[in-house]
């Protein structure tokens, strides 16, 4: 099969908590701790512990989620990658 468009999470557009040249670190935490649907997943976009941005989804495979942030101490925006076989390595 052809391989899947990634699925943003969201664009965080700036972080004025910090300082223009200190680079932010971004991470994607999954979850399988979802109230409201037990078979989601709630994917967890963090930059630097701040501006949490959250996705409920049930991921399949070849799916791709992205998170991408821009800032001033980046030459361009950075985009992190999350897929299913990720998982587990949780």
């Amino acid at each position: 099969g052809s391989p899947s468009l990634p699925k943003s999470l969201t664009s965080l557009p700036h972080l004025p908590c910090l300082p223009p040249t200190v680079q932010p670190k971004v991470k994607i935490t999954p979850t399988d701790n979802v109230e409201s649907s037990p078979h989601n997943t709630l994917l967890i976009c963090t930059v630097n512990r701040f501006f949490p941005v959250m996705l409920e989804t049930n991921p399949e495979r070849g799916d791709v989620y992205t998170c991408q942030v821009e800032h001033a101490s980046f030459e361009g925006p950075v985009t992190v990658q999350w897929d299913l076989s990720l998982l587990s390595n949780i």
